[in-house]
C-alpha cells in the first residue's frame, strides 16, 4: 500500500470518528443544561480570600 493512500485513509477515518462523535454529542442534551450560574453572594466585595500557606492553590477554598 502506497503512503500517500495510508495518510489519506487514515486522513478519511479520522474524520468519520470525530464526525460521528460530534453527531452523537450533538443528539444528546448536555448534563449541565439546566445548571444555574454560581453566584458568589457569600464573598465579600474587594480582594479575593486567602489562606494560610503557600504554593499551588493557595487560598482556593472548595463551596
Amino acid at each position: 500500500m502506497n503512503a500517500g493512500l495510508k495518510v489519506a485513509a487514515f486522513a478519511v477515518l479520522l474524520t468519520a470518528v470525530f464526525g460521528a462523535a460530534w453527531g452523537a454529542g450533538a443528539a444528546f442534551d448536555p448534563v449541565v443544561a439546566g445548571a444555574e450560574p454560581a453566584h458568589h453572594a457569600d464573598h465579600p466585595e474587594g480582594r479575593p480570600e486567602t489562606g494560610s500557606g503557600g504554593g499551588a492553590g493557595a487560598g482556593y477554598q472548595d463551596h
